[in-house]
């Protein structure tokens, strides 16, 4: 199912004057009298532009200046067009005549000659994309609907993103302008599912930028020269692919290759039902009784002084509710309608949206939203003359919808991390015999010396903002011969070092800790119930702990290594400056419910407690603090 609305753009270029030229109208087949999708639509003498809807319409501010009013249609199987828009002509009707060819025209090519084609194309990506940094412009619409045709949801997003040269595979990074939504009332019950990075979709769904394989002429896939026809009067090549391995988990489609050039024009892929399969097994949609079963992406290049650049990335999913076999239909678009390569600066690291922005969660919604020199085009039924100006009918005040906890719940979420790490804490003890009595206990070691005593932690920290973060961390160890149990506080600076594609983030953190470490005494059979550090232990078996119990400033700095969009590499180091330091006994049950064990610390100055080392009393726990820690984990940035 195609989009039923216009794509809403405006055209943003530093060299002209702007204004509310706004010329809407369609496309179609001069022969067939249909409709023609994505056609790329640009404004001669610029690099602005923008493409027609799944209806064929587009909308398109033009430029002031009249030396800027002729617009160049060009769609592959088309002749292309120019048209000069008069003054105050507001409404076009235009008609592109499909390219005739004969028969001996078409090219037969056997596979490994086919192959060969394939690999030189994608060995050209560098030379026919920009070879420089580039900044565009962009619109970003997406929509949820009913199997009625209704709206859940409904979603724009004004971005600017900045797209690195294509000599690398790297993905660039995204700035989020405005933002606005409609939230159905029922939304949640109808699809309990929230889509996150669809604004990065002109990143990640760029195939020639990430050099997809299926692009290469790789023997995992079957290819066929489906044919030939041609796009601004150049041959192009239309080359179907699909798994060699039809169990695989790949996808089929089409490209469209310039014969003359060897550049990417356009790329159809669909995945195939192992895919589909293998998606529907995410939690958010296996949890819910959901399955994907259709799912596309549709995207378009255009050429411009010898370069080619992205124009549009479509992409489409229908969801299938298998409890009641309701069908959901989910699409989004991200259409360019301007792009600068002229010495570009990066986009700055605390203006950039995380992969994990969620329009429908952090965008407002439209009766608050005020977009007055935008244009938002109209929908199907009753939304005619919708703008921000003339909120009607599902978007106007009365649609407003209370604020739900699952979105309240996604946008506290969104700025935790969550890690899991395995810490080396620098502590040292003498090989020798450790003895402790207390009244009718008796415990004894004869321990190997140690330098370092290993632990697992969580951390939770929150992001206060793109550069601050609040952590609170617990320790605990991994064997039952040694004891810890600590706590740090901290604040903690995050540094990028690296922005595109997958980040590098060092930090620098500082906080207060609090430490319980110990060394096994062994273990013992109670026999009678006793107290100790103020709590009653029953008959029980007993485990007992010499160590120390400390707190006082921590100090550190990591750097975190991005994985995949939420998991990260995270490799950090403290050093401890103790406060305060007390060497304690430490008693813990280790027998009866594990919930209902008791532990407590008396300190080993205590009159009661008879420790020794080689048989030498002694008031220290013989465990020293050297005061560091190295951690690695993962974690898990939302």
């Amino acid at each position: 199912m195609l989009t039923r609305w216009i794509v809403i753009l405006f055209l943003l270029n530093n060299t002209m004057c702007y204004t509310q030229n706004l010329t809407q109208g369609s496309v179609s087949d001069n022969l067939k009298f249909c409709s023609l999708p994505f056609v790329n639509i640009g404004i001669k003498g610029t690099h602005g532009g923008t493409t027609t809807n799944g209806l064929g319409e587009f909308s398109i501010n033009l430029p002031s200046n009249p030396k800027y009013r002729t617009l160049v249609f060009s769609s592959i199987g088309y002749e292309s067009k120019e048209y000069t828009v008069k003054e105050g002509e507001s409404n076009l009707s235009i008609h592109l005549a499909p390219h005739t060819y004969d028969i001996d025209e078409i090219t037969i090519m056997p596979d490994s000659t086919l192959r060969s084609f394939l690999r030189k194309a994608f060995n050209k990506i560098p030379d026919n994309y920009s070879s420089v940094p580039t900044k565009y412009e962009g619109f970003y619409r997406a929509s949820i609907q009913n199997q009625k045709g209704e709206y859940l949801r409904f979603m724009e997003v004004l971005t600017e993103a900045y797209k690195s040269s294509y000599k690398n595979k790297e993905e660039g990074t995204m700035k989020v302008l405005k933002s606005r939504k409609y939230i159905a009332k029922n939304d949640v019950k109808d699809f309990p599912v929230y889509y996150y990075g669809g604004v990065h979709q002109m990143h990640y769904l760029d195939y020639v930028k990430s050099r997809a394989e299926f692009l290469s002429g790789s023997h995992k896939y079957n290819y066929n020269l489906v044919g030939q026809t041609k796009n601004r009067g150049k041959i192009v090549y239309k080359i179907s692919f699909a798994p060699s391995n039809i169990d695989a988990n790949r996808s089929k489609g089409y490209f469209y290759i310039e014969h003359e050039s060897l550049a990417y024009l356009k790329i159809e892929k669909e995945s195939t039902p192992a895919q589909l399969e293998k998606r529907s097994t995410v939690p958010a949609l296996t949890l819910n009784g959901l399955k994907s079963i259709y799912f596309d992406v549709n995207v378009n290049y255009t050429a411009f002084d010898g370069k080619f650049y992205l124009k549009s990335v479509i992409r489409t999913e229908d969801i299938l509710k298998q409890r009641d076999s309701v069908t959901t239909h989910c699409l989004s678009e991200y259409i360019i309608s301007s792009f600068d390569d002229d010495e570009v600066g990066k986009i700055a690291f605390e203006e950039q949206a995380p992969i994990t922005y969620t329009p429908s969660v952090e965008a407002v919604f439209y009766h608050q939203s005020d977009w007055k020199e935008f244009n938002t085009l109209p929908l199907e039924g009753n939304q005619h003359d919708l703008d921000s100006l003339k909120v009607k009918s599902i978007l106007s005040s009365n649609a407003k919808r209370n604020s739900d906890w699952r979105i309240n719940m996604m946008k506290i979420m969104r700025n935790l991390e969550f890690s899991y790490v395995i810490s080396i804490n620098g502590v040292n003890s003498a090989a020798a015999n450790y003895q402790l009595d207390y009244q009718h206990l008796n415990f004894k070691n004869d321990k190997n010396s140690s330098d370092y005593v290993l632990s697992y932690a969580t951390q939770i920290g929150y992001k206060i903002s793109p550069h601050n973060v609040i952590q609170g961390q617990t320790a605990k160890q991994f064997s039952r011969e040694s004891f810890i149990k600590n706590h740090y506080y901290s604040y903690k600076r995050l540094i990028p070092l690296k922005t595109m594609g997958h980040q590098i983030i060092a930090n620098v953190n500082m906080g207060w800790e609090w430490q319980k470490v110990g060394f096994s005494l062994g273990t013992q059979k109670s026999g009678q119930d006793f107290y100790f550090g103020g709590k009653k232990f029953k008959n029980e078996k007993i485990q007992a702990y010499a160590g120390y119990k400390s707190n006082g400033l921590s100090v550190g700095s990591g750097i975190d290594f991005q994985l995949s969009n939420l998991i990260h590499l995270s490799l950090s180091g403290n050093y401890f400056i103790p406060s305060k330091t007390q060497d304690i006994i430490i008693l813990q049950e280790r027998s009866g419910f594990f919930l209902g064990r008791k532990g407590a610390q008396e300190n080993l100055s205590n009159s009661n407690i008879q420790y020794s080392i080689d048989g030498l009393p002694s008031l220290k726990c013989g465990l020293e603090n050297k005061n560091w820690n190295v951690i690695m984990g993962i974690k898990m940035k939302f």
